[in-house]
């Protein structure tokens, strides 16, 4: 049983890591078109902290905020993944007055954390600079990996291309109607 338990964390490790990159690394590709002054940001601390000659590597990302910032707010307005893994409950348990039976699968609703005005001002709003000196990102089993692989694609990326859209194909910044 723990063999098969190693290899489902393995597998979902695995699917989650690289569907989180692949979907992230779209909508970055996206908010780097509809926000071309975000892009420049990006571009401007990169070149800073990095060598046009050389790739990005994890020891520039602490160097980077800016783009830690542009990650986090990105996958807070889009949720990627708007519900947790299912969980199960090993106990009874009350919660905010219900009791919740022992063996209760149970799902948390990541999508109305990460847009609760109480928590984010405007959050519909893609703003990076709301996670500078902030602490807060939500964790996942594999948002490290994700994390990794999407940092090092996004710094490579914004450091040796400029993203944009044919003239009158896109507005100024995305719409909201995505996050309804």
């Amino acid at each position: 049983m723990a063999d098969e338990s190693m290899v489902r964390a393995i597998v979902d490790l695995f699917s989650a890591g690289t569907e989180t990159t692949s979907l992230s690394t779209t909508w970055a590709i996206l908010f780097l078109v509809c926000y071309p002054e975000i892009q420049r940001e990006l571009h401007k601390e990169i070149m800073q902290v990095i060598d046009n000659g050389r790739r990005p590597s994890l020891q520039d990302k602490p160097h980077l905020p800016y783009v830690q910032a542009f990650i986090s707010d990105m996958m807070r307005v889009v949720n990627i993944a708007p519900t947790s893994v299912p969980h199960v409950t090993q106990d009874e348990v009350e919660l905010c007055g219900y009791v919740i039976p022992k063996r209760t699968v149970c799902t948390a609703n990541i999508y109305s954390v990460h847009m609760d005005p109480k928590e984010w001002p405007e959050p519909e709003e893609f703003r990076p600079e709301r996670w500078i000196n902030k602490a807060g990102p939500r964790a996942c089993l594999g948002e490290q990996l994700a994390r990794i692989e999407f940092f090092l694609f996004l710094t490579s990326m914004v450091q040796q291309y400029e993203f944009s859209a044919p003239t009158g194909t896109l507005g100024n910044h995305l719409t909201t109607s995505f996050t309804s």
